[in-house]
């Protein structure tokens, strides 16, 4: 007998939708969801499982070789499950499922479209990662912060104001140094 005194537990994708990749290669992010409780704090130790979709393709182990086309993950500590998705060999619109049994938001189809060409990728940000969260206050001004993207950036192609962050209390544009 089992209660659940946080209410209901909900599904929430946190990054790696509507990415585009190359046909067999990894797509530039993981696909994270997080599982909350009603107060929106993660919820440790609930299996989300992952299961290839349209398009074909894989999930991979770090150290390991072997292609998954289901893997069950538990939420970590903060509520986070994620996988490794390497796109299957058709080019076009490719899906994973995800399923937590008992949470709201289940099932969740996550969506990429798989390419030939390389040179035909988006530069597109995929993610931000440790960037400070909305409304967080005294944040230093020399924050670091983390971006994915969907490929390889030319350094020389970087400069101070191609990169720039909002703050909202002043409406300012304040720019990255790279």
């Amino acid at each position: 007998l089992a209660f659940d005194f946080l209410g209901t537990q909900q599904l929430v994708p946190v990054w790696g939708e509507d990415q585009t990749g190359i046909v067999g290669e990894a797509l530039a992010s993981p696909l994270r969801v997080r599982v909350e409780n009603q107060g929106e704090e993660g919820s440790s130790g609930v299996p989300v499982t992952f299961t290839i979709g349209s398009g074909g393709g894989y999930f991979n182990e770090s150290g390991d070789a072997a292609e998954y086309t289901t893997l069950i993950r538990a939420t970590d500590a903060y509520g986070f499950a994620q996988v490794d998705w390497v796109l299957g060999p058709a080019t076009g619109d490719q899906t994973v499922q995800v399923i937590s049994q008992g949470v709201s938001g289940s099932p969740w189809t996550f969506s990429a479209t798989a390419i030939t060409d390389p040179a035909l990728l988006p530069l597109e940000l995929v993610s931000d990662l440790l960037a400070p969260g909305d409304g967080a206050g005294n944040v230093s001004v020399t924050t670091a912060i983390q971006a994915v993207f969907t490929k390889p950036v030319d350094p020389a192609t970087i400069f101070e104001g191609s990169y720039f962050l909002y703050d909202i209390s002043d409406a300012a544009i304040v720019p990255v140094v790279y």
